[in-house]
């Protein structure tokens, strides 16, 4: 798997299971593992894209290239801290 599939399936993975965070359907939603899983998989598919292209405003790029609008803080928040990224 390349590296923009992979961090494709993780912001898909870490999006779902934050909105499963916000809206929950399932006890295990309700968790702080799960909660932290959601943030690890974002975390992780920034740390690969700053690894890719650790400029700011590249990451930025990427992430409105790839990140729904409606998802972006979500984004914003697990990528504090990677590189020069704050939110």
């Amino acid at each position: 798997m390349d590296e923009i599939t992979k961090i494709k399936q993780l912001l898909a993975e870490g999006i779902v299971m934050s909105s499963n965070v916000d809206n929950p359907t399932l006890s295990e939603h309700r968790t702080l593992e799960y909660c932290e899983l959601a943030q690890k998989k974002l975390k992780e598919a920034g740390t690969i894209v700053h690894q890719l292209t650790p400029d700011l405003n590249d990451m930025i790029q990427f992430a409105i290239e790839y990140v729904p609008e409606q998802h972006r803080n979500k984004i914003n928040h697990a990528w504090s801290g990677i590189g020069e990224w704050r939110a």
